[in-house]
């Protein structure tokens, strides 16, 4: 990150310092680009931030943002504090040496380069202001509330009561306290661990800006300078300023760059602020809560920044990404075994598991996978699948094993869907041997009768009973022989069996799709998590033709396409375009109508739920004019919306099966 000028994103020190100039945190950054208006996108020092060349190279080499100190970043330290290397003045509001001192005790003891760790004191120096403000309430304080809203009266008394009013301080007292040495160097490590997170999210934001374009921002004015910003992220990023030009190469070394940086926050959760921080004697339980929260966030953005960029395209995605991942979510067991410590960071947990079951499928993709295996479609030119790697397929089918003997709930899901995949394998493969045997026996026949008949002279050229196999064979057949699967398939049909008895692969994809709606409990922006709920929904068609329409799928299909809004829920707009609303893309797909609907209509109104809550859910498209067409020619086909019962009739049973 040495070839380009860092003062665009880290000012003269001595300005910051004096407050002539703002030196814009991850934090405020994260927010403008969060900010679905885009108003504040169009910020003249915003829009410098984003097209400085070297905040761009942030976004390409995220372990250099908080790297290691070296010889490098040590003489860069000293070149900036230099030009402020003076004796402070009774009137000057800050201590160079003091600063100085807080930059080398940072650095060192969170094992950051002095640089970045200069950075956060200048960040944490230009917000004392706020967080003297946003600190405990002094004995003053809590007097002139009380004089505010009176002592009697219901609402005073409940307003003073969650006021802890035992343990204030008096105002003199509370400002020795964060004017001394232990307090700054307390908020320095919050400031840092706010900066790991909030620089993870802008980079997840950064990159959904740059591959969805102007679909990233809601309803937001167009305009030329956020166009501007975005087309040059995009070029120094991705190599293109077009989001529908964008190589799947580029693509794929920003997705492995993020993977490579996944292992450290995780293992950085698990071991503890002990593994991040030297001096413990500063370590309190709200510190060390917020840095498994800032592990933990670091961890949720990330992922979330791969699955986006995963799922730009509908292609495979390369074999080497493949194992990479399933390397690491075999290291660490699928997260499920992650778990909550405290309330604060019970919401994590969640988005977590979601996001690993997700990219699994994602990577796995049945909705390319099935057509391929079944010889329905080719490869593209430069297309790698893993399906062409015996090796990959058996470290994809060991730690999906794995997960299923270790009884791994987060992983069902990834279970069910690589039950498909071998069966179609299997499948191909006995087809296969079929053809060839057929092919074989014809040419033996041909060869005997050509005996018979005398026949001599020179014949056609014809294929060898070797040549036909070598013909025939496919990649993936190696694997097959190699797990005995080629003829016995009883391990892929135990393994669905245990994975979706009592409904539990189904529950799980409702839960899940439950909080990647537009609900309060939603753990993800809208479009998002619309398109995270279309992997389970690609799952429940794939799954159809074996499974059939039963009330497991069909209960989960509900969630997985409202996300869990319910009909009196207030929501916001939605997603920004058609194009990432799961209800959208239903309504246009011919396999899901056929189904599904087309099923919920041909048994309403005696199975009156699924039909009328299908029909509900369709209603809240995006695309009102493809949901109102396909609803109502399904109610014009409905003679009535009631049914009569015969006079001797006591109950009746849903009949599985189509």
């Amino acid at each position: 990150m040495a070839s380009a000028s860092d003062r665009v994103y880290f000012p003269s020190l001595g300005a910051c310092l004096k407050g002539e100039h703002t030196l814009l945190s991850w934090k405020l950054v994260a927010s403008a680009l969060s900010d679905a208006s885009s108003d504040r996108l169009t910020s003249a020092e915003l829009v410098r931030f984003l097209r400085d060349p070297y905040v761009q190279q942030c976004f390409s080499d995220p372990a250099a943002v908080f790297g290691k100190p070296d010889a490098q970043t040590k003489s860069a330290f000293e070149t900036k504090t230099a030009a402020i290397n003076v004796t402070p003045t009774a009137n000057e509001k800050y201590d160079i040496k003091a600063i100085k001192d807080d930059a080398q005790w940072l650095s060192k003891n969170a094992k950051i380069s002095e640089v970045a760790a200069l950075r956060i004191v200048a960040i944490e120096f230009q917000s004392r202001a706020q967080s003297h403000l946003c600190g405990p309430l002094s004995t003053q304080d809590v007097a002139n509330l009380k004089d505010a809203v009176g002592v009697n009266g219901a609402q005073a008394t409940n307003f003073l009561a969650s006021i802890n009013m035992s343990n204030t301080m008096d105002a003199e007292a509370i400002w020795a306290a964060f004017e001394k040495e232990e307090g700054r160097r307390q908020r320095l490590l919050a400031t840092y661990f706010s900066e790991r997170r909030y620089f993870m999210m802008s980079a997840e934001y950064a990159f959904a800006f740059m591959v969805n374009g102007s679909s990233l921002q809601a309803k937001s004015r167009p305009d030329s300078r956020v166009a501007e910003s975005r087309e040059s992220l995009s070029e120094a990023i991705l190599g293109t300023k077009d989001s529908s030009a964008i190589s799947s190469e580029k693509l794929e070394k920003v997705i492995s760059t993020y993977l490579a940086q996944l292992p450290g926050c995780i293992d950085l959760s698990e071991a503890g602020i002990q593994a991040a921080v030297e001096d413990t004697q500063l370590v309190t339980d709200d510190l060390e809560l917020d840095w498994l929260r800032t592990t933990l966030t670091e961890t949720v953005h990330t992922m979330s920044l791969i699955f986006q960029l995963l799922d730009t395209s509908e292609l495979f995605a390369s074999a080497e990404i493949v194992s990479q991942w399933f390397r690491l979510i075999d290291k660490y067991g699928f997260m499920d075994r992650l778990q909550s410590p405290h309330e604060r960071i019970a919401e994590l947990v969640q988005p977590i598991k979601s996001l690993v079951c997700v990219i699994s499928m994602k990577l796995l993709n049945l909705n390319r996978a099935i057509p391929y295996l079944d010889r329905d479609i080719d490869l593209l030119a430069k297309e790698d699948t893993y399906l062409a790697s015996a090796d990959i397929l058996k470290e994809i089918h060991d730690t999906i094993m794995g997960a299923a003997n270790q009884n791994l709930i987060t992983a069902s899901p990834v279970i069910f869907s690589w039950t498909l995949i071998l069966h179609r394998m299997y499948v191909s493969y006995q087809e296969r041997a079929e053809r060839r045997d057929i092919a074989q026996n014809r040419q033996a026949q041909e060869g005997f009768e050509r005996e018979i008949q005398g026949q001599s002279g020179p014949v056609g050229r014809r294929l060898s009973a070797g040549s036909i196999v070598s013909l025939e064979s496919q990649s993936y057949d190696l694997f097959l022989t190699d797990s005995s699967m080629q003829q016995d398939v009883q391990v892929v049909e135990q393994l669905a069996m245990e994975v979706t008895a009592g409904g539990r692969v189904y529950d799980i994809m409702a839960d899940m799709a439950q909080t990647l709606g537009q609900t309060p409990d939603a753990c993800f922006r809208a479009s998002v998590g619309s398109r995270m709920r279309l992997v389970f929904l690609e799952l429940l068609k794939a799954s159809y033709p074996i499974v059939g329409y039963l009330p497991e799928p069909v209960s989960t299909l509900l969630p997985v396409l409202s996300g869990g809004q319910q009909y009196w829920d207030i929501t916001h707009d939605g997603t920004a375009d058609s194009s990432q609303d799961i209800i959208t893309l239903a309504l246009r797909d011919e396999t899901f109508l056929e189904f599904y609907l087309l099923q919920a209509l041909n048994r309403y109104p005696y199975e009156f739920l699924p039909f009328i809550s299908l029909c509900r859910i369709l209603l809240t498209s995006q695309s009102t004019n493809d949901a109102t067409e396909v609803v109502l020619r399904a109610l014009l086909k409905t003679p009535t919306l009631t049914f009569v019962l015969p006079d001797g009739f006591q109950g009746y049973e849903d009949v599985e099966g189509p």
